[in-house]
């Protein structure tokens, strides 16, 4: 077995540093591919390019990575290496491969900096063109397919090299051994390059979409049973691509799936889950809807039924939904009335739609007035949830989907809120037994409820929206800008704290226990400077308001929850006032 971690992604998001200060830590060796190139070739990259050209450098580049001994050393590599399948097969089956990401604003200033500062720090032509012409956001989509490919990310904007180092760390001993185990084993030296090349492709078609084949990657599937059809939720690390075409097979016989995504996502996976269904026999078409929550609209909402329409699907065909909540929300409702229903498939790519809105037939659209105020409940024929697709998620977006995942421990279980307590970081840096284990408790959780109280109707199911009152009202407020879904629901879940604590139900450490999760988990605890006239405003419109009054979800304990609507409108509003006060 060779132990090995490669280090790709952008210029500029810290591989040469990290990479130092990883072998540092591991002891190991540190290898810095582009200084290999340069001392074989005697001059630097940027004369390479300029005498060369960028193919001869790719061929190179090639060329030191397969002669580099892959013994308990870390790699930097440049930004373009993984766009070659045969160098990206070698390092995912060599070593593990760890994307270093930052956002196209960060990236841009790091670059920038470094033109000013030192322009041999900068070796690639084609980077000081992105900077130059203000297309480093281009080139990272170009290249977001590829990196995507790579076992871990690491969002480094808000970090430093030492933080990022460290995440690097944390990931290998975590996850690193279990992926080399779960790889085909690497492959022996080969002096003759075609060879090599020849080897190589072989293994290309089992890349990245290859981890789920083993019974023991697809461990639960749990049913979900409510009064208008059966299902099931299949969860599992690294199973989409395995699974997917048999799954189908088991609810269709049509031969085109409709899948539809966002920009986002499918810039990520579109091409890897096209091929995958293209070697199960399936033709595949796609539409893909701008990222957020802005796509949930009528507009949108039209522009799909006329994709449809122009493509003349029928009653008998199937949708996919693959995406986060947005596109699960929009996309369900889509098939709720489409030819008045027609199939549907949830594969939920955040973690907020795994936990929560991928299961139970929650459908629908944004108005101006509100969220979700036009929908309907339609349940799918199945959900596929991935959970190694979070690892393309930015710090934020899975901190947010912790909020909700929280929530179920709170309502329903407090071995499972203990658990979050316990095992905050290595939630926090997605360890696959442990965050897979979590998702799998929260989905059963969602069942059980929404198999007891499909439509909302017995007051089981309202417990699900335990800090989404207020929470709801804060994303009003915003216009949906300033919070996510899941960070909105974290201040909701304390306002609902405070009002229960105040009305005497709710004990203090009840309260306290919450808001020091919540903050462990680096999610907000209150709104300060957001208008709480709006906010109140905002809660008017929610869905659980009957007859001018809100049914509250408060806490008895951990674990113990209940509908109350004799909350005083006093209370709510000082409550809500001292959550936004500056």
């Amino acid at each position: 077995m060779l132990n090995s971690i490669f280090l790709i992604g952008f210029s500029g998001t810290g591989k040469t540093s990290v990479g130092k200060l990883v072998a540092e830590a591991l002891d190991w060796e540190y290898i810095d591919l582009d200084k290999k190139i340069e001392l074989e070739q005697k001059k630097p990259i940027t004369q390479i390019f300029e005498d060369d050209g960028e193919p001869y450098f790719r061929q190179l580049e090639a060329e030191a990575l397969q002669s580099t001994d892959m013994r308990r050393c870390v790699v930097s590599c440049g930004g373009g290496i993984f766009e070659n399948p045969l160098n990206r097969t070698l390092m995912r089956t060599s070593g593990f491969v760890v994307c270093l990401r930052a956002d196209a604003a960060t990236i841009e200033k790091r670059l920038n900096s470094h033109l000013q500062g030192n322009q041999e720090t900068l070796s690639r032509p084609v980077f000081r063109d992105a900077v130059e012409h203000q297309s480093v956001e281009q080139l990272l989509a170009l290249r977001q397919e590829n990196y995507a490919l790579a076992h871990w990310h690491i969002q480094t904007d808000c970090l430093s090299m030492d933080e990022v180092a460290f995440q690097v760390v944390k990931a290998w001993e975590n996850l690193g051994l279990k992926v080399l185990t779960k790889e085909k084993e690497p492959i022996s030296p080969i002096d003759n390059p075609e060879e090599r090349a020849e080897a190589v492709q072989q293994m290309i078609a089992d890349d990245f979409f290859s981890e789920g084949e083993t019974e023991d990657e697809y461990p639960s599937s749990i049913r979900v049973a409510t009064d208008s059809k059966e299902y099931q939720a299949h969860i599992g690390w690294g199973i989409l691509g395995s699974k997917l075409g048999q799954l189908l097979k088991s609810v269709t016989d049509r031969k085109v799936i409709y899948l539809i995504s966002d920009e986002k996502v499918y810039s990520l996976y579109g091409q890897q889950v096209t091929g995958a269904l293209n070697q199960d026999g399936y033709q595949v078409k796609h539409f893909c809807i701008p990222v957020g929550e802005s796509s949930k609209s009528i507009p949108m909402l039209s522009a799909l039924y006329e994709w449809l329409a122009n493509n003349k699907v029928e009653r008998g065909d199937l949708l996919v939904a693959f995406g986060g909540g947005v596109v699960g929300d929009l996309v369900g409702f889509v098939a709720a009335t489409y030819l008045r229903g027609i199939k549907l498939v949830q594969i939920p790519t955040s973690l907020i739609a795994m936990v929560d809105s991928s299961i139970g037939g929650k459908t629908g659209i944004n108005l101006k007035q509100g969220k979700n105020l036009a929908g309907a409940f339609y349940q799918p024929e199945f959900v596929l949830l991935d959970t190694q697709l979070l690892t393309s998620l930015d710090e934020r977006c899975l901190r947010e989907g912790w909020a909700e995942a929280v929530k179920y421990g709170l309502i329903s279980d407090s071995s499972l809120f203990s658990l979050f307590e316990e095992k905050t970081a290595e939630l926090l840096s997605l360890d696959p037994d442990i965050a897979t284990s979590v998702v799998e408790t929260c989905i059963g959780i969602k069942a059980d409820t929404v198999s007891q109280d499909e439509r909302d109707v017995l007051g089981r199911r309202a417990l699900l929206n335990y800090g989404h009152t207020i929470g709801h009202g804060l994303e009003f407020a915003t216009g949906y800008a300033k919070f996510l879904h899941g960070e909105a629901v974290s201040v909701g879940m304390m306002g609902a704290a405070k009002i229960g604590y105040s009305l005497g139900m709710t004990p203090g450490v009840v309260v306290q226990r919450q808001e020091k999760l919540l903050t462990k988990l680096g999610l907000p605890v209150s709104a300060k400077g957001v208008d709480w006239s709006e906010v109140l405003a905002g809660m008017t419109r929610d869905k659980k308001t009957i007859k001018g009054k809100i049914s509250w979800v408060l806490l008895n304990d951990i674990g113990v929850a209940q509908v109350y609507n004799k909350v005083p409108d006093d209370l709510v509003k000082q409550v809500v006032f001292d959550l936004c006060k500056s």
